[in-house]
């Protein structure tokens, strides 16, 4: 585990560092990949992201206290118990049907959530290595050959000084792997939607699967842990979201997007 190090006499914390990485990639990619549409001023980019980071970051301090059972007890201990990622999805796709018409990008609220989710794929997955670095978000005891020791230090959140499954990393490497199947599946002409919908599909079984290996899991009283029931919301609503596909908006392999109005009839001369 590698937690932080000094540059210059400034000491910095890997997973700071990563979290600020991925938001950076994050939003070079969908500055790219909107302006690949739209012609939209950078101005108005920033401000947008802006938002959608700040909406995110309290939807994953409050899902942080719904999955892990913190209870808020003051304004202060809300904002310092923790976040998880699952909140700040949750929030994007609650804020999503309204971002795109807020700033007039002039491209339908399902075309918005799939160039978003391309870009937050990657910044998640910078995140859970900063996971790793910082110790939180552990794995179960295993076999020491295939086990992470952290330290003993009360600064590092995961059980110290015993081998324990690096979920952190498995876990980025699921989300890798995510991302390059959404990339693939945007670059196939698909309608405006089924991107984010495969996107949650994926991550939902990704950490279904991972609460078996977590050591930090939530028991419910329906027997799964409360992110397990989370990512089975996850999966219903991505399926939901093909479903409910946009048909007359197509995402192009060279990045432009074709609108199809069926019912739209030229002038008459």
């Amino acid at each position: 585990m590698f937690r932080d190090f000094t540059l210059l006499g400034f000491r910095i914390g890997v997973f700071s560092l990563l979290l600020v990485a991925g938001f950076w990639l994050g939003s070079a990619i969908f500055f790219r990949l909107v302006r690949l549409r739209v012609d939209v001023p950078v101005w108005k980019l920033r401000a947008m992201v802006i938002v959608m980071a700040s909406l995110m970051i309290v939807g994953a301090l409050m899902m942080f206290h719904v999955l892990y059972a913190v209870p808020v007890t003051s304004f202060e201990r809300f904002f310092a118990s923790g976040s998880t990622v699952m909140g700040a999805v949750i929030a994007f796709i609650l804020i999503a049907p309204f971002m795109s018409k807020w700033f007039n990008l002039q491209m339908s609220w399902r075309t918005y959530t799939d160039l978003a989710t391309l870009s937050f794929v990657p910044a998640q997955m910078l995140g859970k290595i900063g996971c790793y670095a910082a110790g939180c978000c552990w794995g179960r005891e295993c076999p020491a050959e295939f086990g992470a020791v952290f330290p003993i230090d009360l600064n590092v959140p995961a059980p110290g000084g015993v081998p324990l499954w690096p979920i952190q990393v498995y876990e980025a490497g699921a989300l890798a792997i995510v991302g390059i199947v959404c990339w693939i599946v945007y670059r196939r002409n698909v309608p405006a939607g089924v991107v984010t919908g495969v996107a949650l599909i994926g991550r939902g079984i990704e950490r279904f699967l991972a609460e078996f290996l977590r050591g930090d899991a939530v028991m419910s009283s329906l027997g799964l842990t409360n992110a397990q029931i989370a990512s089975v919301l996850f999966i219903l609503v991505g399926i939901g979201f093909i479903l409910l596909r946009d048909q007359r908006e197509l995402t192009l392999a060279n990045g432009s997007v074709r609108r199809y109005r069926a019912l739209e009839v030229e002038p008459q001369v």
